[in-house]
């Protein structure tokens, strides 16, 4: 399991706008009158130019910033992680809540696998107008599934090895609840399975 004081900490620019991040998106159709190839919107939005331009330089910024930082983004696989950030804006009145799309895009597979792992949290915002940034800190949750804590799981883990179901670990009920997907055979308010049978072992007898 990883090591619950193993961290990130990084600066990143504060991404562009809403109003900048992305811009319509057109295809090439021959108009039907003429035979001429015409621009026609498809309805969609594709990222704009800045955008890119964004990821790009944040990702080499921040691959450089935690080189010498001890992190295997693979654990983020099965482990959720905060994202903890204080924001200095350019600006008063800026929305913190369009800041975490683009972020969380261009840290994937850096720092993480996927962000539906990732729990965001703007811990205080102030103005900076000389130099406008994100201060993040990265560690992992201390809770694990619909544990609240590794110690926790691992006190359940050694409970379903007695259990006639645990067959070398492929109790489907474990496997729920190590994902954090509600079981209705495992009250996790009061650590319970309800499916729990202890295992019994046969000795052969000696006649």
């Amino acid at each position: 399991m990883q090591n619950e004081g193993n961290e990130l900490n990084f600066i990143v620019p504060v991404p562009p706008s809403i109003n900048h991040l992305y811009v319509n998106q057109y295809s090439w159709q021959k108009d039907k009158r003429t035979g001429v190839a015409i621009r026609v919107p498809t309805g969609g939005k594709i990222l704009s130019a800045e955008g890119e331009k964004y990821k790009k330089d944040t990702k080499k910024s921040v691959l450089e910033q935690i080189k010498d930082q001890e992190w295997d983004v693979k654990l983020t696989n099965d482990r959720h992680i905060f994202m903890d950030y204080i924001a200095f804006m350019n600006r008063k009145g800026r929305d913190s809540d369009n800041l975490h799309k683009l972020l969380q895009d261009t840290l994937k597979e850096i720092i993480y696998i996927d962000d539906s792992t990732v729990l965001t949290r703007p811990n205080k915002i102030l103005v900076d107008r000389q130099n406008p940034r994100l201060e993040i800190n990265i560690k992992f949750v201390d809770y694990i599934g619909v544990f609240d804590t590794e110690d926790e799981f691992n006190k359940q883990l050694e409970n379903c090895k007695e259990c006639s179901s645990y067959r070398k670990g492929s109790c489907s009920i474990l496997k729920d609840c190590y994902e954090g997907i509600i079981n209705e055979n495992y009250d996790f308010m009061n650590s319970v399975c309800k499916k729990y049978k202890v295992k019994i072992i046969k000795t052969k007898i000696n006649k």
